[in-house]
């Protein structure tokens, strides 16, 4: 795994800002911090001495390092969204678990490290991994490296059997988190890998299905379905957000003069952002709508 690329993919990342959201218990927060930590990948990426740099680090500390350069030293006072630098840290911590469930690590170094994650469970109490996903006295997610790495080998060599499932982990922590039962545990695990031993999120779909309150179900392109969910709840509701997409603002109240590839006329001569991918356009119409009251259910499709 390269550190910088495992930055900028959306399966990692939307892992994180989901289990946030779990966290929080504030979706349209945690939204605006996923669309703020994307502005800065773009932003990253547009500055490729910087992407060098990042790329080119071989350990998590030597990352850290670069990450703390280019927040705290080259754009100290040019961070407008405060809370971005310390989710880049969180993230970098996070993939400690990600190299344990998509059985990738940065480096031999890394693996043999994060397999000794359960010493403290040996030694009878929880690690970070546990007291960070921790709320009213049960797990939000499983993050232990060391029972992921357990977990994927039984479900890669027998399949994703519930029970088993629920019983390795009560016996990888005993009787530390006595709120949790195997079936806390088997839920956990199914948020993570399906029957068929994959990985959740895997899956490639070329379309997003639009579920309308009255029932009425749209299955759209990337495009026609960011159109959709925008006139749904206004443009101008929309323009209230300042909402980016790929380092551009989403919507423009005039016609753009040095963009015009990047922008079509929504109505009335706004104009809305084409540029993006199927996750970049799900991930903003998921944002709008959780920040205009999560009347849509939006899905990706394979239609």
């Amino acid at each position: 795994m390269n550190i910088w690329n495992a930055f900028c993919e959306s399966k990692y990342y939307n892992l994180y800002f989901n289990i946030l959201v779990k966290k929080f218990g504030d979706a349209a927060k945690v939204a605006k911090l996923k669309y703020q930590y994307q502005n800065y990948l773009t932003r990253i990426k547009d500055a490729p001495f910087l992407v060098n740099n990042l790329k080119s680090s071989n350990s998590p500390e030597e990352f850290e390092k670069v990450l703390s350069d280019i927040f705290d030293v080259k754009w100290a006072n040019h961070i407008q969204y405060k809370e971005i630098p310390f989710h880049f840290k969180s993230f970098l911590s996070f993939l400690d678990s990600i190299q344990a469930i998509h059985n990738d690590y940065i480096n031999d170094d890394e693996k043999d490290r994060l397999l000794q994650t359960d010493r403290p469970i040996i030694e009878g109490h929880l690690s970070k991994y546990e007291l960070e996903y921790l709320k009213e006295g049960k797990l939000i997610a499983l993050m232990n490296p060391k029972l992921l790495h357990i977990l994927k080998h039984d479900i890669e060599t027998r399949g994703l059997r519930p029970a088993s499932a629920g019983m390795i982990c009560k016996d990888f922590y005993g009787d530390l988190i006595p709120l949790m039962t195997a079936e806390d545990y088997i839920q956990l695990v199914k948020n993570l890998w399906t029957r068929s031993r994959k990985v959740q999120g895997n899956k490639r779909n070329s379309a997003i299905k639009i579920e309308f309150p009255t029932g009425d179900i749209k299955i759209l392109s990337t495009q026609l379905a960011l159109r959709e969910v925008v006139l749904y709840y206004s443009i101008d509701k929309v323009l209230r957000f300042n909402l980016m997409l790929r380092g551009r603002p989403l919507l423009l109240r005039q016609q753009p003069f040095g963009d015009k590839d990047k922008y079509n006329e929504l109505e009335s001569g706004k104009y809305i952002n084409i540029t993006g991918n199927i996750t970049d356009v799900i991930n903003i119409t998921r944002a709008i709508n959780q920040l205009l009251g999560g009347k849509l259910q939006i899905n990706l499709s394979n239609s």
